[in-house]
């Protein structure tokens, strides 16, 4: 990992000057300044921003990292499975006796603490970070969450690892389907037990986390008592005892530091106060009460864990695509490539437009999402407040953060040529361990359609936003335009759901008809917050100089979606034909342009120079 002061001291003089650079200068004009003040208020206003309100809990994270010995941090992809597994281990330990805020607290009413530590820990490894959201997230919110005093015993254990847990509720007939898994749990009132059971093979519990170290699994099952269903409930079974049955997944296209398993029950028996109770509960009799009456918002309550996971997932993938494109950052203002003319220097690949017009706009939209993380970290703090506006948000911000940290990798790969490649310069290994975020914590096509749902039942206005035509791409021009496109989208598929329900089609076949039509909407809806909330947040920095510059990537950003469905906008008259002849080449020059100031921006997100590779990627 890149250890060199001189190679950091240098990339930073670069970068500052980069600070002074104005609109009539070229990307390839690498200008120093020695104004130490200015740039130093810019660094810490950047950084701040990035940071935003839990910077103490990310900067102790951070310690953490450059404190402690992370064994195998460079050759990790070189060791077979089972290393893989016992190092990941290793590392969450060592997070685990330093954690930087409180356990409890972290995983309920102030999630955004465990957001940003997992969002600083993924800088080490992505492994590290799912078997924190399978033994903090996951199995720990649950006991944290929908369990009582009864279980609590066990929380500083799940801290320290030293109690592992794992999530039994996805089998292999049933993943985003909760409400159709097949496991049940009888109760028995004559020795008040419960009967933990796998009816079927379709019924197995797969691809659970952590399974093979567990000492408990929190797992989720349809509750029978005198027979009488009532629905999916979660209870804490032990797995090292006779009739749990595990089989290891095995080799996987990335992520082999986690232990994947499927597991199955054979009619195992738990204590009646197994159930984890803060919802329902069953007393000695075998009489059930809820504090919950209605069974559709006891069974969301009972699930809600997922929702967290998916804000701190989404937060851990915007990381590794930071991390990434920190590296191919580096890499570019380095990477020296054809000359001028002759006997004069080459030039770095930055300053070739096809270069910036391939990396800005990802890193636009990557910064972009540290306001809608942020908007969302608020709601689910204070989710209480409208559990189902949470839930939508959360459901399309994991989907937009995700998808974007796929493509993103990717081009950061391609951007560094055969070093990309290379193992040790981290780039690959991001990229096949974190590929599997599209579609576990929710797959991302399942997520947009509850998002939309959402939007459908709340939807009110009446405005005709096809009259609405920009001549221009200010920052509220395109804010406006972005929302014109959502209600354009939305009120599309309302109408085309009222015409089928009006031909006697049923909602279900109705809805699933329009599944192409709903990822539109919920994706428009998803980049009008995020442009909404980035430009809001912006406009809380002093730094004038910090505010500049973010209000250019939101510039870019905003622009970023224009162009991506440019087609959408000219044949709906959102935007003037004109306008629209000049976008293209108007974005790449911005693209070029706010490359001069991109290594200012990356190097802000302060990732640990232990997690990097050498700014050339020359380690060999």
């Amino acid at each position: 990992m890149n250890t060199s002061n001189t190679s950091a001291e240098r990339r930073l003089r670069v970068t500052f000057g980069h600070l002074q650079l104005t609109d009539t200068q070229t990307c390839d004009r690498f200008v120093l300044n020695n104004t130490h003040a200015e740039k130093d208020s810019t660094k810490i206003a950047l950084e701040d921003f990035f940071d935003g309100k839990y910077k103490q809990i990310r900067q102790k994270t951070r310690e953490i990292i450059e404190n402690n010995d992370f064994e195998h941090l460079e050759d990790f992809d070189t060791l077979s499975m089972a290393e893989q597994r016992a190092i990941n281990l290793k590392w969450g330990k060592i997070f685990g006796e330093n954690l930087p805020f409180d356990f409890k607290q972290g995983l309920s009413t102030h999630y955004g603490m465990y957001s940003e530590f997992v969002a600083i820990a993924t800088y080490i490894n992505f492994n590290v970070m799912v078997k924190f959201a399978v033994q903090y997230s996951l199995f720990g919110g649950c006991v944290v969450n929908i369990g009582t005093d009864r279980h609590h015993q066990i929380i500083d254990g799940i801290r320290t690892m030293k109690v592992g847990g794992c999530f039994g509720m996805t089998e292999k007939y049933h993943g985003s389907n909760v409400r159709g898994i097949e496991t049940t749990a009888h109760y028995d009132a004559d020795t008040q037990e419960f009967i933990i059971n796998t009816p079927s093979r379709t019924a197995h519990k797969t691809w659970i986390g952590g399974a093979s170290v567990a000492d408990y699994s929190s797992v989720f099952a349809q509750l029978y008592i005198n027979n009488e269903h009532k629905g999916v409930h979660c209870f804490l079974v032990p797995m090292k005892q006779k009739g749990v049955s595990l089989m290891d997944c095995g080799y996987k296209f990335g992520l082999n530091g986690i232990d994947n398993m499927s597991f199955s029950f054979d009619h195992v028996r738990i204590p009646r106060v197994n159930l984890l109770n803060k919802f329902s509960n069953v007393d000695e009799s075998g009489n059930y009460s809820s504090v919950i009456e209605n069974s559709g918002r006891r069974f969301a309550a009972t699930i809600g864990e997922l929702v967290g996971g998916r804000l701190s997932l989404a937060s851990a993938c915007n990381s590794a695509s930071k991390v990434c494109l920190r590296i191919a950052f580096n890499y570019a203002t380095t990477r020296l490539q054809f000359a001028p003319a002759p006997n004069q220097p080459e030039v770095p690949i930055m300053t070739y437009p096809t270069h910036s017009r391939r990396l800005m706009p990802l890193l636009a939209r990557t910064v972009a999402n540290t306001s809608y993380l942020e908007h969302c970290t608020e709601l689910y703090d204070n989710k209480e407040h409208d559990t189902q506006a949470c839930h939508s948000e959360v459901s399309v911000l994991k989907a937009l953060v995700s998808w974007n940290m796929v493509k993103t990798l990717d081009i950061c790969r391609q951007c560094c040529g055969g070093a990309g490649y290379r193992a040790p310069n981290r780039i690959s290994g991001y990229i096949r361990d974190t590929h599997i975020a599209v579609t576990f914590e929710g797959d991302n096509t399942v997520l947009v359609q509850q998002t939309v749902k959402y939007l459908l039942a709340q939807m009110h206005q009446e405005q005709d936003f096809s009259k609405v035509t920009v001549s221009d791409l200010s920052v509220d021009s395109l804010i406006k335009v972005l929302k014109c496109r959502e209600m354009i989208l939305l009120q599309q598929l309302q109408s085309n759901l009222k015409n089928k329900r009006n031909e006697g089609q049923d909602d279900w076949h109705s809805f699933n008809d329009e599944l192409n039509l709903v990822l539109r909407v919920g994706l428009a809806h998803g980049e009008r917050v995020l442009q909404e909330q980035f430009v809001k947040r912006i406009e809380n920095i002093k730094d004038e100089k910090a505010k500049s510059i973010l209000r250019q990537f939101a510039d870019l950003n905003g622009l970023y979606s224009i162009v991506e469905d440019l087609g959408f906008f000219v044949t709906r008259d959102l935007i003037s034909k004109g306008l629209a002849l000049t976008t293209e080449d108007d974005f790449g020059k911005k693209c070029r342009k706010l490359a001069q100031v991109a290594q200012v921006v990356v190097d802000a997100f302060n990732i640990p120079e232990k997690c990097l590779p050498k700014d050339d990627l020359s380690d060999y």
